[in-house]
């Protein structure tokens, strides 16, 4: 017999699992916000993601293709639940929220 959850619900053990693996990110300054310190101020962010992440060679795929180099942002790396640029835009979308002291966006 397989027993079904209700939508939304979570074993215990999953519910552990996940609680002590998930640190918060740290609003680690960007590259772009390094360079040009007026950014922070006028686009400000929540820090969600794990920034920056690693870039890695893809050699086989490059001779593949036929070129010298090939590379790829793991951007997948950005959270240990989500990845993507899509985590990385909400960061802004909540700084401007906060910043203009809205609850929704």
């Amino acid at each position: 017999m397989v027993r079904r959850l209700a939508p939304g619900a979570v074993r215990a053990t999953q519910r552990r699992t996940v609680t002590a693996t998930v640190t918060p990110p740290v609003a680690v300054p960007l590259a772009l916000e390094r360079r040009y310190p007026q950014v922070v101020a006028r686009f400000p962010r929540v820090g969600l993601t794990r920034l920056p992440t690693r870039v890695h060679a893809l050699s086989q795929l490059a001779r593949q293709v036929g070129v010298a180099h090939l590379w790829i942002k793991r951007d997948d790396e950005s959270g240990a639940l989500y990845g993507g640029n899509k985590p990385r835009k909400l960061e802004f979308l909540l700084g401007e929220a906060g910043m203009r002291a809205r609850r929704r966006c």
